[in-house]
Order: structure tokens, then sequence, then C-alpha cells
């Protein structure tokens, strides 16, 4: 089962042509045109083909979730990203703080949907989502865990609550900006399964498939670009240059993390 919808790659590029930054643009399409990305790229995208294929037995599917979910539900980690920056800005002196706090104020914007601010917290979107795919609440027992995904999880807590600040803000981008074009990307296949395949009414799917549709097209580009705008600010605090050489390098190893827990999603699937 197919439905017509961009690709990865054309979604993600959306956010890079919005970037003002001649350097820091031509940084981020070197980075998606790494080995790294295209492989990643096509691994994520045969997941989701091979996903809304069929019916799926729902233990596979109890199993996909609980992966998935440790794969994106990190909002909680950027949280934690705040407060360092708020804590550096304390210690600053008065330019730097300033700064600082419009940095923080940058990240904050990413997870204003997440948390609940400007939207139903994603928490219990994804709740909602994943009881209606398998049809009740098993994803959520540690016996449909995904060790890969969770390692990838691990990395993602690693970097944005203990490693240096920088790369944690730039880790946070590389995540925003795939997110846009993952869920772009699945939305309309996962959309048309769950109505073919799964007997979902046309009444029930928008709620079911809120998680998804609300993580697509703007929302995500717009949390990039605001993590490209809190690196940026953090960069002019500490008094150094925004290397775009460090962006296309925290870009490609977020990729190359991600190729892990894609690649066990896709022979979860193949073996069903």
């Amino acid at each position: 089962m197919h439905s017509r919808t961009a690709d990865i790659a054309a979604v993600t590029s959306k956010g890079i042509e919005r970037v003002q930054d001649t350097l820091v643009r031509t940084a981020l399409e070197e980075a998606y045109g790494s080995r790294a990305a295209l492989s990643v790229m096509t691994t994520a995208q045969n997941v989701f083909r091979r996903l809304t294929a069929s019916r799926v037995p729902i233990e596979v599917l109890a199993r996909f979730v609980s992966g998935w979910r440790s794969t994106h539900g990190t909002s909680l980690f950027v949280s934690g990203l705040i407060v360092r920056l708020q804590r550096e800005a304390q210690l600053a002196d008065l330019s730097a703080r300033t700064l600082l706090f419009e940095s923080a104020a940058e990240v904050g914007e990413i997870i204003a949907e997440d948390t609940g601010v400007d939207d139903t917290p994603h928490n219990e979107l994804f709740t909602r989502f994943a009881d209606r795919v398998v049809g009740d609440d098993r994803w959520k027992l540690s016996a449909y865990s995904m060790p890969a995904c969770e390692q990838f999880r691990k990395y993602v807590k690693q970097e944005r609550l203990a490693g240096p600040i920088e790369e944690a803000i730039l880790v946070t981008a590389a995540s925003e900006s795939w997110n846009s074009g993952e869920y772009s990307y699945c939305e309309p296949v996962m959309r048309q399964w769950m109505r073919a395949v799964l007997g979902h009414s046309n009444e029930a799917l928008d709620d079911a498939i809120a998680y998804v549709s609300h993580h697509t097209g703007d929302v995500e580009l717009g949390h990039f670009l605001h993590a490209l705008d809190g690196w940026a600010l953090y960069c002019k605090a500490k008094g150094k240059t925004a290397d775009p050489g460090k962006v296309r390098q925290v870009f490609e190893s977020y990729f190359d993390h991600l190729q892990g827990p894609f690649r066990e999603l896709e022979l979860l699937l193949e073996t069903a």
C-alpha cells in the first residue's frame, strides 16, 4: 500500500532553504548528501513502506511502536538543555547573560507544542496513536523495547544533558530537521494504512493520527530554525564563530547514530 508523498530529503531541503547564512546552508546540504544521511533516509523510508504494506502481527506492531517512540520522545532532554543554558547565563557577565537567555528562549520554542504549552502534550498524543495502532497499551511494557532504539535514545540524552552545550543545541537542530522529513514522509502512508488495513473510520482517523500529523510541515521546520538561531546566539555569547563545519560534523554524526534504530526496525518488519 503506497500513497503519494514527498521523500524525506525533499522536505528537509525546504528547511535548509530558509537558513540565511550561506555557509551554514551549504554545510547542511553537504551533511544531507553524506553517505550516512543517504543510507538512513533509504532505510527509514523502507521501514514505513514495509510497515504499511499489509497487516502486521500485533506483537510486531507493539515492538515497532515501542522502538519508534524511543527515537522521538526526547523533549524532556530539551528541557534539560534549557536549564543548562539558563544556569550558564546566571554565571555570565551582563552582555553574555542576555545572549544566553535569548539562546535558551529559542531552544524553548522547540518544545512549546510537545510540552502542552501550545498543543495537547505530545506524550498524550503518542499514547493515543500507539493504543489505536496496537489495539491496547502492551507496547509500554519493557518486554517490547528495542535495544538499538533505546541506545539511540541514550545517545540523545547524553548529548543534550552532559555534552558540550554547543553540540547539544546542534544535535537538537539535527533532530528537528530530520523529524520534519520523517513525519512528513510517513504521515500520508500511515493515514492510508490506518484507514484501509487497520479499519479506522474517517471520523476517528484524525484523532488517532494526530501525533504524527502535528509534526509535519512547518511545525518541525520552525523548530529546526529556532535551534539554529539558539546555536548562533550561544556562539555569540561565548565570543566564538558559529562554525559551519561543526554543523556538518554534528549532523552527520546524528545520521550515523540514527542508522542503528532504523535498521533494527527494518529487520523487525522483514521477519514479521
